[in-house]
């Protein structure tokens, strides 16, 4: 007869360490809880610093292509002027008559030539002829002094002389004749129809004129116009008056550098002439052979006054969105760590209860197999001979008690496996012996219930590597289960192998099951419905024979067809 089983004491744990565990777990929750915040606070210091980033360039973009306007359209005003009035001056130099007045010496006919040229074109307003030797003699409008005046030493004459192309000379001061005031100096050749050199013509560029234009440019935010020549002299300002003395201290500095390298390009640079922080766009602009320079500027903290409004906006919104995820993490770990400490509390309310549990258990398996012996005994004929009706209450009785002996058995099984405490004895076992341990209480049962329940295939030489007692009880399980729900026909029990597994089928001819019933089959839940009695059964038996099986190194898996039956196929590794 079997053992009778012990009940299994409960386990306890200390209650400090519990503490220090429980302890650990909320500070380990609130240093977890911590990452959530440094993740959702990265990204927004990020959007932020992008939407700044967006903005700044947004802001730079517009500052930039305001400057670019101004300074195209300032460059296209001086360009076009002074490509006139170079066109101009070759023309003149290079008509007949000038050519003869030139040869001829004859001031009357080339002073009514410069005079026309000075009253038709204010821009000019002084012209002027050089001989071959580079000495003035021939001027309008005329100054004291001026007759015989040796220019040879000027760069625009040698220019001329050498090259023999229209020039056009950087910024100067008008000093020795006429008005002290800016001009830019425009030379063209005179030259006699054999080729020869005879002289240049030079036209005076009155400076003033691209102080005008300037002075008619707006840009926001105080910004303006300015231009500096290829020697790194300021041309013209519409604020600095360069009748003062011409301006060099642009020469030195980097970013002027750049642009008369050829180079267009925005940038702040610290400005010399007004000691401020300006924003600026320097244009290069190709004058005659020359390359000057257009600037437009505007003071930085006046540009990018609004960006800083932006920005403090662009803060304010992070720190608030900062804040408020703050304070949902705060609540979210609070209630966490509330989770943590329900979740101690119904942890060890669970584990008295399966203490509990596992001993009523044993105590009620006790006395449940005590029954099980004596009407056993009585059925066998132990103690005498008894009437037909006594004998059918006995059976009836029996029934009861093989079936609570089963839900008891269940209930102790899922308790262990809760507790962790079930074991399993793996031995070299005879699958042979697991299957008729498996059928050997369920011959009767199924004699009566008009089945044929029977052992295929009864090799005797499989050997696996299993606890025998647990994988017959998981086996007798899908016995039990196919003599409940099979009407005729009867149950297989097949025995075979392959290289790695035995295999223990038990197959049924009985009504089958659905699909749906099948995806829950192994479930701890159970199974309620046509397929099981919950008067009689836990609905459990399949979930416990599954785990019995894996904790092995097997499973439990099932093929069906409603109306043709099922198979329930035992897997458990073979001896090595």
């Amino acid at each position: 007869m079997p053992d009778v089983a012990q009940p299994a004491q409960p386990q306890t744990a200390s209650g400090s360490l519990g503490e220090t565990v429980h302890d650990r777990g909320i500070l380990w929750t609130r240093l977890k809880w911590s990452l959530p915040f440094a993740a959702a606070f990265l990204p927004i210091v990020l959007l932020g610093a992008y939407a700044y980033q967006v903005a700044a360039h947004s802001v730079n973009g517009l500052i930039e292509a305001e400057h670019r306007t101004a300074t195209n359209n300032l460059s296209d005003l001086i360009t076009q002027d002074l490509q006139r009035s170079v066109q101009l001056a070759r023309a003149i130099a290079s008509v007949p008559l000038t050519l003869q007045a030139v040869e001829e010496r004859n001031i009357y006919t080339i002073s009514s030539r410069l005079k026309a040229v000075v009253v038709a074109y204010p821009n000019i307003d002084h012209s002027f002829v050089v001989d071959q030797e580079g000495k003035l003699w021939g001027e309008f409008p005329t100054s004291s002094g001026s007759y015989g005046m040796d220019l040879s030493r000027e760069t625009w004459f040698s220019s001329v002389q050498e090259t023999r192309t229209p020039q056009v000379e950087g910024v100067s001061i008008r000093t020795n004749v006429y008005r002290a005031e800016p001009i830019i100096t425009i030379a063209a050749p005179i030259q006699s129809t054999t080729g020869a050199f005879l002289g240049a013509m030079v036209f005076e560029y009155h400076a003033d004129q691209i102080t005008k234009w300037l002075q008619n440019v707006k840009i926001a935010h105080g910004g303006y116009l300015f231009v500096v020549d290829h020697t790194g002299t300021l041309v013209a300002h519409p604020t600095y008056a360069v009748t003062n003395g011409l301006y060099r201290d642009y020469a030195s500095l980097p970013s002027f550098t750049r642009a008369l390298a050829g180079e267009l390009f925005t940038a702040e640079y610290d400005d010399p002439l007004t000691g401020q922080r300006m924003v600026a766009t320097f244009l290069p602009v190709t004058i005659g052979h020359n390359q000057w320079v257009i600037v437009a500027e505007q003071p930085a903290e006046l540009a990018f006054a609004e960006l800083k409004t932006v920005r403090w906006n662009i803060t304010v919104a992070s720190a608030s969105l900062s804040l408020v995820t703050l304070m949902l993490i705060v609540a979210l770990a609070h209630m966490s760590v509330k989770n943590i400490r329900l979740n101690r509390d119904l942890q060890g309310k669970n584990a008295t209860l399966r203490d509990i549990t596992s001993f009523v258990s044993h105590q009620l398996r006790a006395p449940v197999t005590a029954m099980r012996w004596s009407m056993e005994s009585l059925l066998d004929g132990d103690a005498g001979d008894m009437s037909d009706g006594v004998r059918k209450e006995i059976e009836e009785l029996y029934k009861v008690v093989i079936q609570n002996a089963a839900l008891i058995n269940d209930i102790l099984n899922i308790s262990r496996l809760d507790r962790g405490v079930i074991e399993v004895k793996l031995i070299p076992t005879h699958l042979l012996e697991v299957a008729e341990r498996a059928i050997r209480d369920y011959r009767v049962p199924a004699e009566k219930a008009g089945l044929k329940l029977s052992i295929e295939n009864p090799d005797a030489t499989i050997t696996v590597t299993a606890d025998g007692e647990k994988l017959a009880e998981a086996v007798s399980n899908a016995i039990s289960n196919a003599i409940k729900h099979t009407a005729q026909g009867g149950i297989t029990v097949k025995l075979r192998r392959d290289e790695k597994f035995g295999y223990i089928d038990v197959t049924d001819t009985g009504e089958g099951m659905s699909p749906e019933i099948l995806a829950h089959l192994f479930d701890r839940a159970g199974i309620k419905g046509s397929n099981t009695d919950s008067s009689q059964s836990t609905g459990l038996g399949l979930f416990i024979a599954r785990q019995f099986t894996r904790l092995m190194g097997g499973d439990v898996t099932v093929t069906s067809e409603v109306g043709r039956g099922s198979t329930f196929v035992y897997s458990v590794p073979l001896v090595v």
